[in-house]
């Protein structure tokens, strides 16, 4: 069982598209710290990566989406280091529960700031929410 902190949190019930094609990025970027890279960021202990739907979406025209994790040295260009599996159609199979990414472990490269972002391939629309979080477990938040 993992302990969660609301400053390791990615995403609160957060809306993973704007409705339209595109990405959308967390609402929250993790400051692992200065000099981080020097050791694991978790002092040797893995650090996981969560995220699960939290919210159904209720209308899609049978396209997908996607999380990904991102790092950053600087807090402003971020680049894509894990991917999450590509889930198709939001009605039958992005519905409460459904992991977009389940226990990834982030690598020890990792730079100093990290993220999520969430890629939608067309009109994903109405309530389709995710909740992710950087926890020393892998973690079930449904």
């Amino acid at each position: 069982m993992a302990i969660l902190d609301s400053k390791l949190s990615f995403s609160d019930n957060q809306a993973y598209s704007a409705g339209t094609a595109g990405t959308v990025a967390s609402t929250n970027v993790i400051d692992l710290g200065v000099g981080h890279t020097t050791h694991y960021p978790g002092n040797g202990t893995p650090l996981y990566v969560n995220a699960t739907i939290s919210t159904t979406a209720t209308t899609n025209a049978g396209n997908s989406i996607q999380a990904v994790l991102q790092d950053s040295a600087n807090d402003s260009s971020f680049a894509t280091i894990v991917a999450g599996p590509v889930i198709d159609n939001a009605i039958a199979e992005q519905t409460i529960g459904k992991k977009m990414l389940d226990g990834v472990v982030l690598p020890s490269s990792t730079r100093r700031y990290v993220r999520l972002a969430y890629i939608a391939d067309g009109n994903i629309v109405n309530t389709g929410c995710v909740t992710a979080q950087l926890s020393l477990g892998n973690i079930d938040n449904t």
